[in-house]
């Protein structure tokens, strides 16, 4: 690591805000959305017509200067092996009685010349399968039930960006399009072999209504939370769908600092919201109870590795948040519940530094910290590097949302490489062990990672 930086596992610190902290954060519940447009109090709004990426919102006042991010352009902390990965991580799922170990960004290493924030020179490993590892749990071998990697030629990839497009991210919702088109171009570039997709959210998921087309709504309608099913990317006509979609995102409404992010990550993965009124998981499209204007998600249409990827500012509602804003017919199911049904599916996070709060699965409180799902699925994004700012030490990672608005598609850098070789793997086991075990060998090499898993309980 450099001087400016280190590393800590132990990366939660104090405090509230972040990148919107200037007070462009969304307001309370009251007569007018972030548009000005007429605005009920239980977050439903007029329709307002946005031109094709229309701006909107205060200037972007970010904690950093792209001097500071020059100044903090940190080495990867690689451990002296050949090959390593950008994070490791485990849980014991208690609900299935199994072990799930992601490893995401396994890298040959080039250790004369560090990867770093702005610059990846590390080569992802290719033909990655089960015969690649070893698990076991306080030294006792386990056997996979499945190993899910990205990296050969059987397994593509589906990746869906969940986006907050709550009125505070009106600040930065135009350097979010320009990460994301880069992000695609790259990908397409790559020739990275699956499909993106792209669900917003606010406090409400799945309202299917287009930020540039109001037509056929009459009166208030929740807040808006379109989505696009995951397109191909060997198919220009719908990449360049893809692209248009994200041109026209825009920043719009919201009524407090937490958002339904666990919604978006259980729409996006499950095509639930919710519960029902007998208590069941409320899959979209299949009875009575649906929220109004939502529609269903295709979940036929994921396929092989699954990687949602959130860009937000804010904090998250548990499902048993006391937030007036958040409507009961939107109101997620519990976050435990979610993890435990993901599979082999990866969920990250963008979010701004100096946002970090509470994310203990066994304690959740109304607003969770959106490391929170990294940290229980092995996805990427929390925050680890320590730096000082303002006097303070605070803890960012390599997908910080300041990272990503200043450095102008600076997300692709780090990601693609992550993406193109990432692996989840799933193990029975009765009860919950003290030590995960897993060595990686390839023909490039061999490292070996020795992890507590984190419990989620039923």
């Amino acid at each position: 690591m450099t001087p400016a930086c280190s590393c800590d596992d132990d990366s939660s610190v104090g405090g509230s805000g972040g990148a919107d902290s200037s007070g462009g954060e969304d307001s309370a519940s009251g007569d007018s959305g972030a548009d000005g447009s007429a605005s009920g109090g239980d977050g439903t709004m007029a329709c307002h017509e946005y031109g094709p990426g229309e701006a909107g919102g205060i200037d972007f006042t970010p904690l950093f200067d792209e001097a500071t991010i020059a100044s903090l352009d940190f080495d990867i902390a690689w451990p002296d092996t050949p090959i390593a990965a950008i994070d490791a991580a485990t849980s014991y799922l208690e609900r299935t009685e199994g072990i799930r170990v992601s490893l995401t960004g396994l890298v040959q290493v080039d250790h004369e010349d560090p990867s770093t924030l702005t610059s990846f020179h590390d080569v992802p490993l290719w033909g990655l399968g089960p015969d690649n590892f070893t698990l076991s749990a306080d030294g006792v071998a386990l056997q996979p039930a499945s190993v899910t990697c990205t990296g050969n030629e059987t397994t593509p990839i589906t990746v869906v960006f969940a986006i907050d497009v709550t009125g505070s991210m009106s600040p930065v919702i135009a350097a979010v399009r320009d990460s994301l088109v880069d992000f695609v171009d790259t990908a397409v570039a790559l020739g990275l072999r699956g499909k993106v997709g792209v669900v917003t959210f606010q406090d409400t998921v799945g309202v299917d209504i287009g930020f540039e087309d109001c037509s056929g709504i009459e009166g208030l309608i929740p807040e808006r939370s379109p989505f696009l099913a995951p397109v191909p990317l060997d198919d220009p006509d719908q990449v360049e769908q893809l692209r248009d979609f994200i041109g026209a995102l825009h920043a719009d409404g919201g009524s407090d600092l937490p958002e339904n992010l666990a919604g978006a990550v259980d729409f996006a993965t499950h095509n639930v919201i919710g519960y029902t009124q007998g208590g069941a998981p409320n899959v979209i499209g299949e009875g009575d109870d649906d929220p109004p204007w939502t529609s269903p998600w295709p979940v036929d249409q994921l396929e092989g590795l699954v990687v949602v990827i959130a860009v937000t500012d804010a904090t998250f509602h548990d499902a048993d948040t006391a937030s007036s804003s958040l409507r009961p017919d939107f109101r997620p199911r519990a976050p435990r519940e979610i993890v435990a049904e993901l599979g082999a599916v990866l969920v990250n996070s963008v979010d701004p530094a100096l946002l970090d709060t509470d994310h203990d699965i066994e304690a959740l409180p109304d607003e969770i910290d959106a490391d929170f799902w990294p940290m229980y699925t092995g996805g990427f994004g929390v925050d680890r590097w320590k730096v000082s700012a303002f006097g303070i030490e605070e803890s960012v990672s390599l997908f910080d949302l300041e990272l990503l608005v200043l450095g102008n598609g600076l997300l692709e850098i780090p990601l693609a490489p992550a993406l193109a070789a990432t692996c989840v793997l799933e193990a029975p086991l009765a009860e919950v062990p003290e030590q995960v075990r897993v060595d990686v060998t390839h023909e490039a090499g061999a490292v070996a990672y020795t992890m507590v898993p984190r419990f989620v309980g039923q």
